[in-house]
């Protein structure tokens, strides 16, 4: 078992993060990390930061064995899509299937998903015009 840190408030700069848990049995949206998700992660400490804007849950996650916590961090003038590229470069980097990352992104950020599919369809035209 692994123990990691976790940061809910907004990072200097106001980038927001978003956790995600990738296992054997897919990519899991940690919308509370201070909650835990069950049979992946437990909460073994957790502090809430009161700070104005960057208020927000600090702790620590142990996660179940091949489990692994990944932290996508949105920029403040970027959207988290700008960011990350494409489902395959986030499933490349990170493990699991586009598609599971996908279905991931869907629940955490559905407007970043939903421009990357934008994206995808676009190359695809491009491509097949050419």
């Amino acid at each position: 078992m692994k123990t990691v840190r976790f940061r809910t408030g907004l990072y200097p700069g106001s980038q927001r993060p978003y956790y995600f848990l990738v296992s054997d049995n897919g990519v899991t949206f940690l919308s509370k990390p201070q909650d835990g998700a069950k049979s992946l992660a437990v909460c073994t400490d957790k502090t809430y930061n009161k700070n104005g804007k960057w208020s927000g849950w600090i702790g620590f996650l142990t996660l179940a064995d091949r489990v692994e916590l990944v932290e996508l961090v949105a920029n403040r003038y970027q959207t988290l899509a700008d960011t990350l590229g494409s489902f395959e470069a986030v499933a490349a980097k990170h493990g699991a299937t586009a598609g599971d990352w996908r279905w991931a992104l869907e629940q955490a950020a559905p407007k970043a998903a939903a421009e990357l599919v934008r994206r995808a369809a676009e190359l695809a035209e491009l491509e097949a015009e050419s």
